[in-house]
């Protein structure tokens, strides 16, 4: 069969790639087309469409700004897939890009086209109007938090299907090969020290906008800790180390691309943007703060309060439904809090202790499926 991929952003593509590999495996006529980055070139042996990185506008002015290169971009992709003609199409997240320009338009275009949408949008959060677009234009909808179904259920949505979290086994095949190298996985009390110094791991965002604002801070926070860290910087998958360079806080500090579970699993500490990558901290064990900047400062706290249906931004306070981390946005976000915040998880052991057996508890709730696997199983079979 045809499939057709659309992820717009790192995570996705990388879970994208996992997905076309468990798919292959069921699926030996399998061929693919996608918008994606460098994960899902590698699975295909395509190129992307369009490359995620051209699309990774974060706000609602970026958005605006760059309102004329999006529906450039979507006219290319609707062609394509026209041209393509694909028997699957699969959305990744990525909700704003795909609720516009892919659901309708596969639904009215390509009506003998199957829609799954993996990874399915946090519509649970805000805007759950979009439950019914779902509800019309999707054939199934594969979650990979444990809560996503009863929600969509109460909802009227049912073709919905938790496969499981695909963080996860990223994670557990990478703790297995650095168990098969080391002899043994790394705990929290036996991670490296660096000049006597804890290592504390800096996460700041995938979107050009977001390290931007996020990093300064962090690097900030970091230096006035006590004592002091050693700190490294993981370069985000799409981005190039000239960014970072351009960051005045960020000269002289190493930026690593492609080893982020790395990192995480030798630091003490992690400063982490919301995301994917709080759900991988936790998952390896590290100790985190969660940091995310906006521009409306306390304003942005205020609206989140108000407005959203959820009592936190971190999927891992999300998943827990409590406060395991601290999160730190909007007009908490400042470089007192955050370093106040680090001290206490490297001074305070009862409190890290706390927070590392909450992490258990997400691991429990996520459960053992292989997401990937599960997800191409949903995919393939016939109903």
């Amino acid at each position: 069969m045809k499939y057709f991929i659309i992820a717009g952003e790192a995570s996705g593509d990388t879970h994208a790639a996992d997905l076309v590999r468990a798919i292959k495996k069921r699926d030996g006529n399998a061929s693919f087309a996608f918008v994606g980055g460098e994960a899902l070139s590698e699975a295909t042996g395509e190129a992307p469409i369009v490359h995620y990185s051209g699309m990774a506008f974060m706000g609602v002015w970026e958005v605006l700004k760059h309102l004329g290169t999006i529906r450039k971009y979507a006219k290319k992709v609707q062609r394509t897939l026209l041209e393509f003609s694909p028997d699957v199409v699969i959305p990744v997240d990525y909700p704003g890009f795909n609720f516009r320009y892919i659901l309708p338009f596969v639904k009215e275009q390509l009506p003998s086209a199957r829609l799954y949408y993996y990874i399915s949008p946090k519509v649970w959060a805000w805007k759950k109007k979009r439950i019914a677009k779902l509800r019309i234009q999707t054939d199934k909808v594969l979650c990979i938090l444990p809560f996503e179904v009863d929600f969509f259920k109460k909802h009227d949505l049912h073709q919905v299907v938790y496969v499981g979290n695909p963080t996860l086994a990223g994670v557990k095949r990478f703790l297995q090969e650095k168990t098969h190298l080391n002899g043994k996985n790394i705990h929290p009390e036996e991670r490296d020290t660096i000049n006597r110094k804890p290592v504390c791991a800096i996460l700041c965002g995938s979107r050009t906008a977001e390290i931007r604002a996020n990093l300064p801070v962090m690097i900030r926070a970091a230096e006035e800790v006590e004592g002091g860290c050693h700190i490294i910087i993981a370069g985000a998958p799409g981005q190039k180390e000239d960014l970072y360079a351009s960051i005045p806080e960020a000269k002289g500090y190493p930026v690593l691309f492609g080893h982020t579970f790395d990192i995480l699993s030798r630091s003490h500490v992690a400063m982490v943007t919301s995301g994917t990558a709080t759900l991988e901290t936790c998952l390896l064990g590290t100790p985190q703060v969660v940091c995310y900047a906006h521009g409306a400062g306390y304003l942005a706290n205020f609206v989140f309060k108000r407005f959203f249906s959820v009592p936190f931004i971190s999927l891992v306070n999300l998943i827990a439904y409590r406060p395991v981390v601290q999160e730190l946005f909007g007009g908490k976000f400042t470089v007192k809090r955050v370093k106040e915040e680090i001290e206490k998880i490297l001074k305070n052991k009862s409190y890290t202790h706390a927070m590392l057996t909450g992490y258990e508890n997400v691991s429990e709730r996520l459960g053992e499926s292989d997401a990937s696997e599960r997800a191409a199983e949903e995919i393939c079979k016939r109903d």
